[in-house]
């Protein structure tokens, strides 16, 4: 995503960053979001399409989940340990 398009979805009613999405799922603290963000190599501010997350989203639908495609959930869900331990 250009640097541009980044703004433009920052403020955009369909997406969410990255941060605001882990903590909704995990309950992890903000040290422990951010070692999840460092393994999947994006920011925790990382604008993430909401409706490719969304039950009846795009991959749900056929269509190409873009919108998490540049997640690394393999790195996400090793580092999920790290993770934990850096919110104890």
């Amino acid at each position: 995503m250009t640097p541009q398009g980044m703004a433009g979805a920052s403020s955009s009613n369909g997406f969410a960053s990255f941060h605001v999405l882990a903590f909704e799922f995990t309950g992890l603290c903000p040290a422990g979001i951010r070692v999840l963000a460092d393994a999947a190599g994006i920011s925790v501010d990382t604008p993430i399409n909401l409706h490719a997350v969304m039950a009846g989203g795009a991959e749900f639908r056929g269509k190409d989940a873009r919108g998490i495609s540049h997640l690394d959930f393999e790195a996400i869900d090793a580092a999920f340990p790290d993770a934990i331990a850096a919110c104890s």
